[in-house]
C-alpha cells in the first residue's frame, strides 16, 4: 500500500488554462504544484506533505496569502 501524502487545494477551475496560470504563479514562489483533473474541473494542489500536520502548516501559510484552501490526499 502506497503511503498517503497530503496537499492543499487552492483552486478548482473549469478551464485548464486558468489552473495552469495559478500553477505557474505558485511555482514562481517556490511551491511544488500539480494540476489534477477532477471530473469536469481542474484542481490546483500545492505540496506533497507526508503528514497531516505539515499539510495544515502549509494550508495556514496559503490562507495568509489569501487563498481558499482544502487539504486533500495526493
Amino acid at each position: 500500500q502506497r503511503p498517503r501524502n497530503y496537499g492543499v487545494q487552492v483552486g478548482l477551475f473549469q478551464y485548464e488554462s486558468n489552473a495552469l496560470y495559478l500553477q505557474e504563479q505558485l511555482q514562481d514562489l517556490g511551491y511544488t504544484v500539480q494540476v489534477r483533473k477532477e471530473g469536469p474541473y481542474y484542481a490546483v494542489i500545492v505540496g506533497i506533505e507526508p503528514t497531516l500536520e505539515m499539510a495544515t502548516s502549509l494550508q495556514q501559510r496559503l490562507r495568509e496569502m489569501g487563498y481558499d484552501t482544502l487539504i486533500v490526499t495526493v
